[in-house]
């Protein structure tokens, strides 16, 4: 009876399962029938709204057009009147396909690809344009410096400047305003400070470049510097020429080490790593912007340091001190000098030997005796220092009555105390298990339930 009631409810959940897979069948599709036109609309309103704005992107017809004859002045404005077709949204520029900020319309156009999209960044795909210029811009530098006592013209700025930048057969214009209103002639002197022109580059056929910003900057010629002569150095410490002392408080010069006929310095500039040689003469000369000072001359004498020998340190227990004396001047390192004397906290004799006894210094600490050795010339003193250091002995201490402690395996304890093994034991030593101090670390208490 109880196994037959057990089939009826398997039976009964399965028919309840069923009928509910078949009611939520039909539920489901009865609900996607119902949500699909729309769902439709919705996909078609967004690919109108999608199209309508594309609709705004600018037009260009011909993405790479001849290379333009006349660049000189050329803006975006012009970019987009020349090439490109505003429909309703605006014109604008970029360098990138995606993203970044729009030129400005009277930004100069420089030779490259350029990109298009209207005022709200509504093209799917920015159209571009390849740029190009019949008269290439020179890429160099149109910058020219002189002296006032040079008395420049513009014509001088052609010719140290811009004559190698100027096409075969062709020609340059040098303007004094942005505009390219204000022609300068070769004659006009070129103004004190800094002053900038708008270049203009012709080739043989006439064509123009785009406009080039060149400046000119003129400058007085600073004072001389006045440095000491002869400078004194020492040896030991390997002088170089950034140890020099220049004679002024300003920081561009340069050091050199000779003068060619014309009384000038002999090219390149001393490295500031470079080594002094004692005897040799050096120039300093100082550097404005473009015009420099009259070099003046320096004397270099090196002097050879005295020898107080190399430091020494040695280290004693206080129960193991030397009792005898000795000579201090036997510990130091090198060959020192015998010309020095010694101080510390003992008094030596024997003068440079420095005789003493270091028993009594039984105190644990540390006690230096310096070696000083008189400079003759310009090096300072030679020092140089025996250190000792004395440590305090400690005690591993000695057994106790109760060492050795017995026990019964049976009774092993499972804290025991080693310190109670040992007596007068300073603290902070270290524990082994075994015979030696290499032996296993242990510590105290231990658990010895395992022996």
């Amino acid at each position: 009876m109880r196994n037959n009631n057990i089939v009826d409810v398997i039976f009964y959940y399965k028919y309840i399962a069923i009928n509910n897979y078949k009611l939520t069948k039909s539920m489901k599709a009865k609900t996607l029938f119902r949500y699909t036109k729309p769902f439709v609309a919705f996909i078609m309103l967004f690919l109108w709204n999608v199209f309508s704005l594309n609709a705004q992107c600018p037009t260009i017809t011909n993405p790479a057009p001849p290379p333009i004859c006349d660049a000189s002045g050329y803006t975006f404005s012009d970019l987009s009147s020349d090439f490109a077709t505003d429909n309703g949204g605006g014109i604008f520029w970029y360098d990138n396909a995606t993203g970044g900020a729009p030129y400005n319309a009277t930004q100069l156009v420089a030779e490259g690809t350029y990109y298009a999209d209207d005022n709200t960044e509504s093209c799917i795909s920015r159209p571009f344009i390849i740029i190009d210029f019949q008269v290439d811009p020179s890429g160099r530098s149109l910058d020219g410096i002189y002296c006032s006592n040079e008395n420049p013209t513009v014509q001088t700025y052609i010719d140290d400047v811009l004559q190698a930048n100027i096409p075969s057969g062709g020609s340059v214009e040098v303007y004094n305003d942005f505009a390219l209103t204000s022609l300068a002639s070769g004659t006009d002197l070129l103004s004190t400070g800094a002053t900038n022109y708008f270049i203009v580059f012709l080739d043989s056929s006439s064509c123009k470049s785009q406009i080039e910003i060149g400046s000119t900057a003129m400058f007085d010629a600073p004072s001389d510097p006045a440095p000491t002569t002869p400078q004194l150095f020492c040896s030991d410490t390997d002088p170089t020429v950034a140890e020099l002392d220049p004679g002024t408080t300003a920081t561009n010069y340069s050091w050199y080490s000779a003068l060619n006929g014309s009384g000038n310095p002999i090219q390149p500039a001393l490295s500031p790593t470079t080594l002094l040689v004692n005897g040799n003469t050096y120039y300093i000369q100082l550097n404005g912007v473009f015009c420099v000072s009259n070099p003046v001359a320096v004397v270099v004498d090196i002097d050879a340091p005295v020898e107080p020998g190399t430091p020494a340190s040695i280290e004693y227990c206080n129960d193991s001190l030397p009792a005898s004396d000795f000579n201090l001047f036997d510990e130091l390192g090198g060959t020192p000098d015998t010309t020095g004397s010694w101080t510390g906290p003992l008094t030596t004799s024997n003068g440079h030997l420095g005789t003493v006894n270091i028993s009594t210094l039984t105190t644990a600490g540390t006690y230096v005796f310096t070696y000083t050795v008189p400079s003759t010339g310009f090096c300072p003193d030679g020092i140089a220092t025996v250190t000792f250091t004395v440590y305090e002995t400690f005690s591993s201490g000695t057994p106790s009555p109760l060492n050795p402690a017995s026990f019964c395996e049976a009774s092993l304890p499972a804290s025991f105390d080693l310190f109670t093994l040992l007596e007068n034991e300073d603290p902070n030593g270290q524990w082994t298990q075994g015979t030696t101090s290499t032996d296993p670390v242990v510590s105290s208490p231990i658990d010895l339930t395992g022996f």
